[in-house]
């Protein structure tokens, strides 16, 4: 494996950082042809290296495994949440809001983080309808919602998931990551209080009158908890490749069934994530290859090894799962783990917490903030969400690095 074939994947990310603050225009109406083209390029030299036939292999695994049951997950829940209505009568102040992001949290539990983000995202925005600023809310709420609220549930978020499929208990996350999980919540959930209760100053907001919640369309939440249900028993039993395609299927099965309910006006936000994630999925190819295999940070592996740091475990999977999927980069390291306990903590809340850094880090991330944009919140540059995390969140990092052994 030549180690530039994973250079479409980082130019592809450079240009998803850049390219909407450097060519703002040119970027709006060309980006979808530059990540086709960036995929094109990657398979084209994974052909030319490889061959053919291999390249084309791993391009099909990865379509059936990975990015298939993806799409068509994410393509389900946004389909059901239209058909779902979530109605809050009240004033969205700081205390109301923060109750939400944390109630949301536990969602997330149940749901899982995406399905939790698309179910909540615009019934909270409803909420904050009168507010005029609201870019801080979107914010804290793919960190909250879309990322940490996953790390308590099996369910949660696929890498804990794939955790129980490899012999995890299921309520391991619930036993053992509850107290990494306050360490990182409560600070950011008073973080958010104390920024929403400025801006609601400036804005004249007070509480005047009681909360009052409506909900309607419970048959969409039951099918949710039957595709949930579903993936659980699927995904052990099409732990064989040859199995894969039923997944697929019964995936496409739920699809038809979701869109015989209502069918969303919009399939523009859709489009976007199925873009960009398949550019994503595809140039991501060597580089999730070379590190399994090692042939990356090999001496960061020799000395995660030898010295067993539940820090340097926690960091270092945390970072590489900020920019790539945090599914594959979970194994390699827990394998690396060895079963010891403290690593296996570290490994776990690295992969769900981390994932809340940028916009790729986990799927919800980027989804939101296109729903936000097209509901016109201002929602920063790649860079800037970055920097708007990092400050939100490596407090709280620290302060986990400090507890874990």
């Amino acid at each position: 494996m030549h180690i530039w074939l994973t250079a479409p994947f980082f130019v592809l990310l450079g240009a998803l950082a850049l390219g909407s603050v450097t060519f703002p225009k040119l970027w709006e109406k060309y980006s979808s042809v530059f990540i086709v083209f960036s995929g094109v390029a990657c398979l084209s030299a994974m052909s030319f290296f490889q061959g053919v036939s291999p390249a084309f292999r791993a391009l099909g695994h990865m379509m059936k495994e990975d990015y298939g049951p993806f799409i068509l997950v994410i393509s389900i829940l946004y389909v059901l949440v239209h058909s779902m209505d979530i109605s809050i009568n009240a004033s969205a102040t700081p205390f109301r809001n923060m109750l939400f992001l944390a109630l949301g949290m536990g969602a997330s539990c149940v749901l899982g983080t995406t399905g939790a983000s698309l179910l909540l995202f615009y019934p909270l925005m409803a909420f904050n309808a009168h507010r005029t600023y609201k870019t801080h809310t979107v914010i804290f709420f793919i960190i909250c919602i879309g990322n940490v609220g996953g790390c308590l549930s099996t369910l949660g978020d696929p890498p804990l998931f794939v955790g129980f499929l490899k012999g995890l208990p299921f309520f391991w996350p619930t036993q053992h990551l509850f107290l990494p999980w306050l360490i990182v919540a409560v600070p950011v959930l008073f973080l958010y209080f104390l920024i929403d209760r400025y801006h609601a100053r400036r804005e004249g907001v007070y509480a005047s009158e009681p909360v009052t919640v409506t909900f309607h369309g419970i048959g969409a939440l039951l099918l949710i908890g039957m595709v949930t249900t579903s993936m659980i028993v699927l995904e052990e039993w099409t732990l064989d490749p040859e199995k894969g395609w039923i997944r697929l299927g019964v995936l496409c099965l739920f699809f038809g069934i979701a869109l015989m309910r209502k069918k969303p006006k919009e399939w523009k936000i859709l489009q976007e994530v199925a873009i960009v994630f398949g550019g994503l999925f595809i140039t991501m190819m060597p580089v999730l290859t070379l590190l399994q295999r090692g042939e990356i940070f090999t001496s960061l592996f020799k000395t995660l090894t030898t010295k067993g740091s539940a820090k340097a475990f926690f960091w270092t999977t945390g970072m590489l799962s900020a920019f790539l999927d945090n599914t594959p980069t979970y194994l390699v390291f827990r394998h690396l783990a060895n079963h010891q306990l403290p690593l296996l903590i570290a490994v776990s809340v690295g992969a769900v917490f981390m994932g809340a850094l940028t916009y790729i880090g986990n799927a919800p991330n980027f989804f939101i903030k296109a729903m936000a944009e097209k509901e016109n919140i201002p929602m920063p540059s790649f860079f800037g969400y970055l920097g708007w995390t990092i400050l939100i969140l490596f407090p709280s990092f620290l302060l986990l690095t400090w507890w874990l052994p």
